[in-house]
């Protein structure tokens, strides 16, 4: 995806200031590269991107983390996505998405709490929750140790497959791990496993 943009590096030392243009250096570079067990030996082979919101850029058997401080509205933003994808509503009445089956995986709220913002969230989308395709599930154990990462990668995959999309609220209350340990990195990379086996968004 180079063809129609430009990258540039800023080169400067006390004898020059130049920038490089690194897009014709770049695509050789990227073309010869081949995903990770990708049956696929040019990037120009590989199928088209699969957007469930293209304007957020997110794909299928992709895996993100929604950022920003506690209170923020975080879990109101992705239960109104979620809603949106199951109706197949276009988010914030613009932007279209895929509708498909979600599955949240509901580790911070009370049901009742969770299932009141929903109904809310649906009564202003003039919707009905019970006509959606949305599976709320939590887990009973943190993942602090590799017997449990084993454990419930497996129940995961199991309940995921066949879905479009997976909400997990929240990183910090399935694990205790801290965010710059290695275990944590471990778990990352077992919802990033899920998501590309399973083709559901995370």
């Amino acid at each position: 995806h180079l063809k129609n943009k430009n990258f540039f590096a800023k080169v400067k030392t006390k004898h020059t200031n130049d920038s490089i243009n690194l897009s014709d250096k770049l695509e050789p570079l990227f073309n010869k590269i081949s995903a990770r067990d990708s049956p696929y030996d040019n990037l120009n082979d590989m199928p088209d991107r699969i957007y469930l919101i293209e304007r957020l850029r997110i794909e299928e058997s992709s895996f993100y983390i929604l950022c920003a401080t506690s209170g923020s509205g975080k879990t109101m933003f992705l239960q109104y996505l979620v809603c949106c994808l199951a109706s197949g509503q276009p988010l914030f009445g613009e932007f279209p998405v895929t509708k498909g089956s979600v599955i949240h995986l509901d580790q911070e709220q009370s049901f009742n709490q969770t299932m009141r913002r929903y109904i809310r969230i649906c009564d202003k989308l003039n919707i009905k929750y019970k006509n959606l395709d949305i599976d709320r599930v939590n887990i009973t154990r943190n993942l602090d140790s590799c017997e449990e990462i084993r454990t419930v990668e497996a129940e995961l995959m199991k309940q995921f497959n066949g879905k479009t999309l997976a909400i997990i609220d929240s990183l910090n209350a399935v694990s205790e791990a801290d965010e710059n340990t290695d275990k944590i990195s471990d778990i990352l990379k077992i919802f990033k496993r899920i998501s590309e086996k399973t083709k559901c968004a995370i």
